[in-house]
Protein backbone atom coordinates (compact mmCIF):
# COMPACT_ATOMS: atom_id res chain seq x y z
CA UNK A 1 0.00 0.00 0.00
CA UNK A 2 2.66 2.62 1.17
CA UNK A 3 4.47 2.04 -2.60
CA UNK A 4 1.82 2.09 -4.53
CA UNK A 5 0.30 5.24 -3.29
CA UNK A 6 3.09 6.26 -5.24
CA UNK A 7 2.42 4.24 -8.53
CA UNK A 8 -0.81 5.62 -11.90
CA UNK A 9 -3.54 3.80 -10.99
CA UNK A 10 -4.83 1.97 -14.37
CA UNK A 11 -8.21 1.42 -14.26
CA UNK A 12 -11.36 1.83 -12.99
CA UNK A 13 -12.02 -0.93 -10.40
CA UNK A 14 -8.40 -0.02 -9.21
CA UNK A 15 -9.37 3.40 -8.59
CA UNK A 16 -12.50 2.48 -6.62
CA UNK A 17 -10.76 0.22 -4.57
CA UNK A 18 -8.14 2.64 -4.22
CA UNK A 19 -10.36 5.34 -3.48
CA UNK A 20 -12.21 3.22 -0.73
CA UNK A 21 -9.46 1.83 0.62
CA UNK A 22 -7.87 5.23 1.12
CA UNK A 23 -10.51 6.83 2.52
CA UNK A 24 -10.81 3.47 5.24
CA UNK A 25 -7.14 4.29 5.67
CA UNK A 26 -8.13 8.34 6.52
CA UNK A 27 -10.33 7.40 9.18
CA UNK A 28 -8.14 4.99 10.93
CA UNK A 29 -5.12 7.86 10.59
CA UNK A 30 -7.47 10.63 11.82
CA UNK A 31 -8.42 8.19 14.59
CA UNK A 32 -8.04 9.63 18.33
CA UNK A 33 -8.46 6.45 20.14
CA UNK A 34 -8.92 3.66 17.56
CA UNK A 35 -12.30 2.97 15.44
CA UNK A 36 -14.37 -0.08 15.04
CA UNK A 37 -15.21 -1.78 11.84
CA UNK A 38 -18.85 -0.57 12.37
CA UNK A 39 -17.87 2.78 12.95
CA UNK A 40 -16.04 2.84 9.63
CA UNK A 41 -19.08 2.09 8.12
CA UNK A 42 -21.21 4.40 9.40
CA UNK A 43 -18.78 6.80 8.80
CA UNK A 44 -18.76 6.22 4.97
CA UNK A 45 -20.99 4.58 2.18
CA UNK A 46 -19.15 1.11 1.87
CA UNK A 47 -20.72 -1.74 2.63
CA UNK A 48 -19.62 -4.03 5.10
CA UNK A 49 -18.42 -6.78 3.45
CA UNK A 50 -15.91 -4.32 1.75
CA UNK A 51 -14.68 -2.92 4.91
CA UNK A 52 -13.78 -5.80 6.04
CA UNK A 53 -11.99 -7.18 3.16
CA UNK A 54 -10.11 -3.55 3.47
CA UNK A 55 -9.15 -3.51 6.72
CA UNK A 56 -8.24 -7.60 6.48
CA UNK A 57 -5.64 -5.82 3.75
CA UNK A 58 -4.08 -2.99 5.42
CA UNK A 59 -3.67 -5.51 8.87
CA UNK A 60 -1.68 -8.08 6.39
CA UNK A 61 -0.05 -5.25 5.27
CA UNK A 62 1.11 -4.05 8.50
CA UNK A 63 -0.38 -0.46 8.16
CA UNK A 64 -3.04 -0.65 10.73
CA UNK A 65 -3.07 -2.93 13.99
CA UNK A 66 -5.85 -3.61 15.97
CA UNK A 67 -4.97 -1.38 19.70
CA UNK A 68 -7.98 -2.22 22.15
CA UNK A 69 -11.95 -3.60 21.61
CA UNK A 70 -14.66 -1.53 22.08
CA UNK A 71 -17.28 -1.69 24.88
CA UNK A 72 -19.22 -4.06 24.53
CA UNK A 73 -23.21 -3.66 23.99
CA UNK A 74 -24.37 -7.21 24.81
CA UNK A 75 -22.46 -9.04 21.94
CA UNK A 76 -19.25 -9.65 20.57
CA UNK A 77 -16.52 -6.86 21.81
CA UNK A 78 -15.40 -5.22 18.54
CA UNK A 79 -11.70 -4.54 17.79
CA UNK A 80 -10.13 -1.35 17.55
CA UNK A 81 -8.34 0.08 14.74
CA UNK A 82 -5.45 2.63 14.82
CA UNK A 83 -2.64 3.12 12.14
CA UNK A 84 0.77 1.56 12.78
CA UNK A 85 3.32 3.96 13.22
CA UNK A 86 5.76 2.04 12.79
CA UNK A 87 5.09 0.62 9.53
CA UNK A 88 7.02 3.03 8.32
CA UNK A 89 9.31 5.45 8.32
CA UNK A 90 9.88 9.48 6.74
CA UNK A 91 12.93 11.35 6.36
CA UNK A 92 12.24 15.47 6.79
CA UNK A 93 14.85 17.91 5.30
CA UNK A 94 14.56 21.74 5.86
CA UNK A 95 16.81 23.47 4.23
CA UNK A 96 17.57 27.74 6.01
CA UNK A 97 19.30 30.64 5.86
CA UNK A 98 20.68 30.11 9.20
CA UNK A 99 21.07 25.89 9.59
CA UNK A 100 19.86 22.40 7.75
CA UNK A 101 17.36 20.27 9.63
CA UNK A 102 16.68 16.76 9.04
CA UNK A 103 14.47 14.49 11.23
CA UNK A 104 13.08 11.08 11.00
CA UNK A 105 9.76 10.66 12.14
CA UNK A 106 7.52 7.68 12.34
CA UNK A 107 3.46 7.47 10.77
CA UNK A 108 2.36 10.11 13.30
CA UNK A 109 5.00 12.45 13.34
CA UNK A 110 6.59 10.32 16.25
CA UNK A 111 10.89 11.97 15.92
CA UNK A 112 13.11 9.10 16.04
CA UNK A 113 16.50 10.93 15.24
CA UNK A 114 17.36 14.63 14.51
CA UNK A 115 20.42 16.39 12.72
CA UNK A 116 20.96 20.12 12.78
CA UNK A 117 23.92 21.72 10.70
CA UNK A 118 24.98 25.55 9.89
CA UNK A 119 24.06 26.13 6.29
CA UNK A 120 27.11 26.18 4.20
CA UNK A 121 28.05 29.41 2.50
CA UNK A 122 30.21 28.36 -0.14
CA UNK A 123 26.82 27.56 -2.63
CA UNK A 124 25.00 25.07 -4.34
CA UNK A 125 26.81 22.20 -4.43
CA UNK A 126 28.51 22.69 -0.26
CA UNK A 127 24.51 22.31 0.71
CA UNK A 128 23.61 19.60 -1.94
CA UNK A 129 26.55 17.98 -0.19
CA UNK A 130 25.42 18.51 3.52
CA UNK A 131 21.61 17.21 1.95
CA UNK A 132 23.27 14.37 1.10
CA UNK A 133 24.91 13.46 4.72
CA UNK A 134 21.97 13.63 6.25
CA UNK A 135 19.92 11.74 4.62
CA UNK A 136 22.35 8.95 4.27
CA UNK A 137 22.72 9.54 8.29
CA UNK A 138 19.14 9.29 9.06
CA UNK A 139 18.72 6.31 7.01
CA UNK A 140 21.42 3.87 7.96
CA UNK A 141 19.86 3.00 11.21
CA UNK A 142 16.55 2.56 9.50
CA UNK A 143 15.37 0.53 6.26
CA UNK A 144 11.56 1.01 5.76
CA UNK A 145 11.94 4.86 4.45
CA UNK A 146 8.92 5.34 2.33
CA UNK A 147 9.44 8.84 1.21
CA UNK A 148 11.62 12.26 1.48
CA UNK A 149 9.98 15.39 2.40
CA UNK A 150 12.65 18.61 1.32
CA UNK A 151 11.45 21.69 1.94
CA UNK A 152 13.46 25.29 1.44
CA UNK A 153 13.40 28.54 1.98
CA UNK A 154 13.27 31.20 -1.30
CA UNK A 155 11.13 30.90 -4.53
CA UNK A 156 9.85 27.46 -5.62
CA UNK A 157 8.71 25.91 -8.71
CA UNK A 158 6.64 23.17 -7.09
CA UNK A 159 5.39 21.58 -10.79
CA UNK A 160 9.16 21.05 -11.33
CA UNK A 161 10.48 20.59 -8.55
CA UNK A 162 13.17 23.71 -8.97
CA UNK A 163 14.41 26.00 -6.63
CA UNK A 164 14.86 29.64 -8.20
CA UNK A 165 15.73 31.52 -5.62
CA UNK A 166 16.86 32.17 -2.19
CA UNK A 167 18.29 35.28 -1.92
CA UNK A 168 19.69 34.99 1.93
CA UNK A 169 21.38 32.11 1.02
CA UNK A 170 25.04 32.07 -1.41
CA UNK A 171 24.71 30.40 -4.29
CA UNK A 172 21.03 28.77 -3.74
CA UNK A 173 19.85 29.45 -7.32
CA UNK A 174 18.50 27.08 -9.97
CA UNK A 175 18.36 23.84 -7.92
CA UNK A 176 16.28 20.87 -9.46
CA UNK A 177 15.99 19.72 -6.09
CA UNK A 178 13.29 16.58 -6.87
CA UNK A 179 15.30 15.36 -10.07
CA UNK A 180 18.61 15.23 -7.82
CA UNK A 181 16.77 13.97 -4.88
CA UNK A 182 15.32 11.18 -6.23
CA UNK A 183 18.60 9.89 -7.96
CA UNK A 184 20.77 10.09 -5.15
CA UNK A 185 18.14 8.80 -2.60
CA UNK A 186 15.72 6.56 -5.14
CA UNK A 187 12.94 7.09 -2.93
CA UNK A 188 9.53 9.12 -3.59
CA UNK A 189 10.68 12.93 -2.91
CA UNK A 190 8.31 15.94 -2.19
CA UNK A 191 9.27 19.39 -2.54
CA UNK A 192 7.83 22.52 -0.91
CA UNK A 193 8.42 25.75 0.37
CA UNK A 194 9.34 26.21 3.92
CA UNK A 195 6.71 28.46 5.32
CA UNK A 196 4.54 26.57 3.56
CA UNK A 197 5.17 23.32 5.02
CA UNK A 198 5.48 25.19 8.90
CA UNK A 199 1.96 25.69 7.61
CA UNK A 200 1.25 22.25 7.14
CA UNK A 201 2.66 20.89 10.30
CA UNK A 202 0.38 23.33 12.29
CA UNK A 203 -2.88 22.00 10.06
CA UNK A 204 -1.84 18.29 10.42
CA UNK A 205 -0.73 18.44 13.97
CA UNK A 206 -0.79 22.01 15.65
CA UNK A 207 -2.89 24.57 16.50
CA UNK A 208 -5.25 24.82 13.07
CA UNK A 209 -5.88 21.62 13.05
CA UNK A 210 -9.85 22.36 12.88
CA UNK A 211 -9.27 25.48 10.76
CA UNK A 212 -9.84 26.05 7.35
CA UNK A 213 -8.71 29.29 7.08
CA UNK A 214 -5.44 30.37 8.74
CA UNK A 215 -2.20 32.13 7.68
CA UNK A 216 1.05 31.14 9.27
CA UNK A 217 3.73 34.24 9.34
CA UNK A 218 7.28 32.88 9.79
CA UNK A 219 9.54 35.33 11.00
CA UNK A 220 13.49 34.36 11.73
CA UNK A 221 16.29 35.68 8.71
CA UNK A 222 13.61 36.87 6.66
CA UNK A 223 9.76 36.70 6.88
CA UNK A 224 7.54 35.06 4.83
CA UNK A 225 3.54 33.92 5.32
CA UNK A 226 1.81 31.05 3.92
CA UNK A 227 -2.38 31.54 3.37
CA UNK A 228 -4.20 28.10 3.68
CA UNK A 229 -7.71 28.98 2.23
CA UNK A 230 -10.21 26.17 2.53
CA UNK A 231 -7.58 24.24 3.88
CA UNK A 232 -5.57 24.09 0.93
CA UNK A 233 -2.57 26.07 0.26
CA UNK A 234 -2.72 29.41 -1.70
CA UNK A 235 0.15 30.10 -4.25
CA UNK A 236 -0.86 32.37 -6.98
CA UNK A 237 -0.04 32.14 -10.34
CA UNK A 238 3.74 32.28 -10.17
CA UNK A 239 3.91 30.80 -6.80
CA UNK A 240 5.02 33.47 -5.22
CA UNK A 241 1.96 34.01 -2.66
CA UNK A 242 2.63 35.04 0.80
CA UNK A 243 5.31 37.73 0.55
CA UNK A 244 4.28 39.58 3.51
CA UNK A 245 7.99 40.63 4.46
CA UNK A 246 8.09 42.88 1.26
CA UNK A 247 4.96 44.61 1.84
CA UNK A 248 5.30 48.50 2.27
CA UNK A 249 5.39 49.57 5.81
CA UNK A 250 7.50 53.10 6.06
CA UNK A 251 9.88 55.28 4.28
CA UNK A 252 13.40 55.65 5.48
CA UNK A 253 14.47 51.75 6.19
CA UNK A 254 17.36 50.43 5.26
CA UNK A 255 17.89 48.90 2.05
CA UNK A 256 15.99 45.26 1.73
CA UNK A 257 17.16 42.17 0.04
CA UNK A 258 14.76 42.91 -2.20
CA UNK A 259 16.05 45.98 -3.56
CA UNK A 260 13.29 48.27 -2.10
CA UNK A 261 13.44 49.83 0.84
CA UNK A 262 10.45 49.96 3.17
CA UNK A 263 9.62 46.69 3.41
CA UNK A 264 8.12 45.01 7.02
CA UNK A 265 11.45 42.46 6.58
CA UNK A 266 13.66 45.42 7.28
CA UNK A 267 12.17 46.36 10.54
CA UNK A 268 11.07 42.48 11.95
CA UNK A 269 13.40 39.90 10.98
CA UNK A 270 16.14 38.65 13.20
CA UNK A 271 18.44 40.55 11.83
CA UNK A 272 16.53 43.63 11.67
CA UNK A 273 15.85 43.55 15.31
CA UNK A 274 19.75 43.27 15.93
CA UNK A 275 20.53 46.08 13.44
CA UNK A 276 18.64 47.96 15.74
CA UNK A 277 20.39 46.99 18.70
CA UNK A 278 23.80 47.50 17.22
CA UNK A 279 22.50 50.91 15.99
CA UNK A 280 21.67 52.05 19.52
CA UNK A 281 24.24 50.86 21.19
CA UNK A 282 26.95 52.53 18.97
CA UNK A 283 24.79 55.52 20.13
CA UNK A 284 25.56 54.99 23.89
CA UNK A 285 22.06 53.97 24.71
CA UNK A 286 22.93 52.36 28.15
CA UNK A 287 21.29 49.04 28.20
CA UNK A 288 22.23 45.33 29.42
CA UNK A 289 21.94 43.45 25.62
CA UNK A 290 25.63 43.44 25.01
CA UNK A 291 27.46 41.74 28.28
CA UNK A 292 30.79 43.03 29.24
CA UNK A 293 33.26 41.09 27.11
CA UNK A 294 31.23 40.69 23.68
CA UNK A 295 31.74 42.60 20.58
CA UNK A 296 28.59 44.76 19.96
CA UNK A 297 28.71 44.19 16.27
CA UNK A 298 27.91 40.18 17.16
CA UNK A 299 24.77 41.44 19.01
CA UNK A 300 21.60 38.87 17.50
CA UNK A 301 17.53 38.72 18.17
CA UNK A 302 18.32 36.68 20.64
CA UNK A 303 20.45 38.20 22.93
CA UNK A 304 17.95 41.65 22.56
CA UNK A 305 14.62 39.41 23.80
CA UNK A 306 16.71 37.75 26.39
CA UNK A 307 17.61 41.52 27.62
CA UNK A 308 13.94 42.26 27.32
CA UNK A 309 13.13 39.47 29.34
CA UNK A 310 15.30 40.76 31.85
CA UNK A 311 13.36 44.04 31.92
CA UNK A 312 16.04 46.01 29.78
CA UNK A 313 14.30 49.28 28.68
CA UNK A 314 16.00 49.56 25.24
CA UNK A 315 15.59 46.08 24.22
CA UNK A 316 11.93 45.88 25.50
CA UNK A 317 11.31 49.23 23.27
CA UNK A 318 12.77 47.34 20.48
CA UNK A 319 10.69 44.39 20.39
CA UNK A 320 7.80 46.50 21.19
CA UNK A 321 8.20 48.66 17.91
CA UNK A 322 8.57 45.08 16.05
CA UNK A 323 5.55 44.26 17.33
CA UNK A 324 3.52 47.29 16.24
CA UNK A 325 4.83 46.99 13.31
CA UNK A 326 4.59 43.28 12.73
CA UNK A 327 0.83 44.52 13.82
CA UNK A 328 0.59 46.62 10.91
CA UNK A 329 1.20 44.04 8.24
CA UNK A 330 -0.74 41.36 10.25
CA UNK A 331 -3.84 44.23 9.73
CA UNK A 332 -3.51 44.13 6.50
CA UNK A 333 -3.43 40.74 6.00
CA UNK A 334 -6.78 40.27 8.38
CA UNK A 335 -8.59 43.26 6.12
CA UNK A 336 -7.99 41.73 3.25
CA UNK A 337 -7.84 37.98 3.44
CA UNK A 338 -10.57 37.43 7.26
CA UNK A 339 -8.69 34.30 8.33
CA UNK A 340 -9.95 32.59 11.42
CA UNK A 341 -6.56 32.09 12.68
CA UNK A 342 -2.93 33.75 12.40
CA UNK A 343 -0.10 31.53 13.85
CA UNK A 344 3.54 33.72 14.19
CA UNK A 345 6.57 31.33 13.85
CA UNK A 346 10.06 31.01 13.43
CA UNK A 347 13.15 32.06 15.72
CA UNK A 348 12.09 35.61 16.26
CA UNK A 349 8.75 34.22 18.11
CA UNK A 350 10.29 32.66 20.78
CA UNK A 351 10.20 36.15 22.36
CA UNK A 352 6.54 35.26 22.50
CA UNK A 353 4.72 37.93 25.04
CA UNK A 354 7.08 40.12 24.06
CA UNK A 355 6.21 40.25 20.43
CA UNK A 356 2.30 39.04 20.73
CA UNK A 357 1.38 42.11 23.49
CA UNK A 358 2.07 44.84 20.99
CA UNK A 359 0.85 43.10 17.95
CA UNK A 360 -2.32 42.28 19.61
CA UNK A 361 -2.60 45.94 20.83
CA UNK A 362 -1.92 47.34 17.16
CA UNK A 363 -4.66 45.21 15.45
CA UNK A 364 -7.11 45.81 17.91
CA UNK A 365 -6.57 49.34 17.12
CA UNK A 366 -6.13 49.23 13.19
CA UNK A 367 -7.91 46.70 12.11
CA UNK A 368 -11.75 46.09 10.78
CA UNK A 369 -13.90 45.49 13.56
CA UNK A 370 -15.87 42.28 11.79
CA UNK A 371 -12.32 40.49 10.65
CA UNK A 372 -10.49 41.60 13.98
CA UNK A 373 -12.88 39.89 16.40
CA UNK A 374 -12.55 36.38 13.79
CA UNK A 375 -9.49 36.10 14.47
CA UNK A 376 -7.02 34.45 16.60
CA UNK A 377 -3.68 35.27 16.94
CA UNK A 378 -1.13 33.12 18.51
CA UNK A 379 2.53 31.71 18.46
CA UNK A 380 3.69 28.76 17.04
CA UNK A 381 4.25 25.70 19.59
CA UNK A 382 6.64 24.25 17.24
CA UNK A 383 9.87 25.42 17.79
CA UNK A 384 13.09 24.94 15.15
CA UNK A 385 11.61 21.65 14.04
CA UNK A 386 8.67 22.75 12.43
CA UNK A 387 9.93 22.93 8.62
CA UNK A 388 11.01 19.79 9.16
CA UNK A 389 7.93 18.66 10.67
CA UNK A 390 5.91 19.58 7.84
CA UNK A 391 8.44 18.51 5.31
CA UNK A 392 7.57 15.31 6.56
CA UNK A 393 3.74 15.80 5.89
CA UNK A 394 4.52 16.27 2.55
CA UNK A 395 5.07 12.38 2.00
CA UNK A 396 2.18 11.49 4.93
CA UNK A 397 -0.17 13.58 2.23
CA UNK A 398 1.16 11.21 -0.33
CA UNK A 399 0.32 8.23 1.56
CA UNK A 400 -3.27 9.56 2.66
CA UNK A 401 -4.62 10.76 -0.90
CA UNK A 402 -7.57 9.77 -1.68
CA UNK A 403 -8.35 8.92 -5.32
CA UNK A 404 -11.25 11.19 -6.81
CA UNK A 405 -13.61 8.93 -8.28
CA UNK A 406 -14.74 9.74 -12.14
CA UNK A 407 -18.62 11.74 -12.67
CA UNK A 408 -21.15 8.79 -12.56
Amino acid sequence: MMRNSFTRITNKRQLVSFHNKAVVLNLIYWSKNGISRTQLYEKTDIRPTTISRLTSELLSEGLIRICGYAQSTGGRRQELLSINRKAGYVIGIDIGAAEIVGLTSDLKAGIIQKIVQPTSSKGKQAILSQVENIVTALSKEISNIIGLGIVTVGLLDTRKGVLRLAANINGWVDVSLKVWAEEKFDLPVFIEGSVKAMALCEKWYGAARNAEDFILVNIGAGVGCSVISGGKIHRGVSETAGEIGHIFIKEDTPLCRCGHRGCLETLISGPAIARTARDSLSKGIPSSICPEGKNPDEVTAKDVAEAAHRGDKLATEIFEKAGQYLGYGLTTLINLINPEMIIIGGGVSKAGRLLLEPVEKTVQQCALQIPRNAVQIRLSSFGDLQGALGATTLVLKELLKIPQLPAM
